[in-house]
């Protein structure tokens, strides 16, 4: 009898640390290795996205060709100063499509952004309200040859974001504070301009009827 009860119990043991071939964790720290083997590993995307222009200009004016894409048409901008920097005023200055830039980067990174919380963020729309200061002295301070006393770039943008919801959503301005980071982490624009100091605003507004 007790030969029978020394060789079932060898093979409980046998059965509790093989389970289908696999010898089962024995202790806490190798089951939670386990479980984290076991989880679906984070989806890592290495498209790289090329972007071409072309253009051309005399004084202070340009104009700038995007080529179509996939059959599309080709977009075109033009470039200018105000009057009293020797531009005729005609079109955007060239740091105003900067900032158009950021907010068309951001309202469609934000889109993707709240498709994807969990739960989905159920965003409108966006109105932006931004604005960008920086030393205007610097770009044409002379002699050439000598020590700029500044630096030309963008100091900082400032402004608000007011996010608008869908109808009957339980928004919260957390969550919007949750959208607007992930949204400036993965803005190409937003991080692209990394020096410049951001002091924008994301707000939530009433949920649209």
């Amino acid at each position: 009898a007790m030969a029978t009860t020394g060789l079932l119990a060898r093979a409980t043991r046998g059965c509790a640390l093989r389970l289908g071939g696999t010898r089962a964790p024995a202790s806490l720290a190798e089951r939670t290795k386990l479980e984290q083997h076991s989880l679906p590993a984070p989806r890592v995307y290495s498209t790289t996205y090329a972007y071409e222009c072309s253009g051309s200009g005399v004084g202070a004016s340009a104009k700038v060709v995007f080529p179509g894409r996939k059959g599309a048409q080709p977009h075109e901008v033009t470039t200018d100063l105000p009057k009293k920097i020797g531009g005729k005023d005609e079109h955007p200055q060239p740091v105003e499509y900067l900032l158009a830039a950021l907010i068309g980067c951001e309202v469609s990174t934000a889109t993707f952004v709240a498709r994807h919380m969990k739960p989905r963020f159920r965003l409108a729309s966006i109105d932006f309200d931004y604005k960008a200061e920086r030393n205007g002295g610097v770009p044409v301070s002379l002699p050439l040859d000598a020590d700029l006393p500044g630096s030309p770039a963008l100091q900082r943008i400032y402004g608000t974001a007011t996010v608008r919801c869908a109808a009957s959503s339980a928004e919260t301005q957390a969550r919007v504070d949750e959208l607007r980071r992930h949204t400036q982490a993965r803005c190409p624009v937003h991080r692209t301009l990394a020096g410049v100091r951001f002091e924008t605003e994301w707000l939530l507004k009433e949920a649209e009827e």
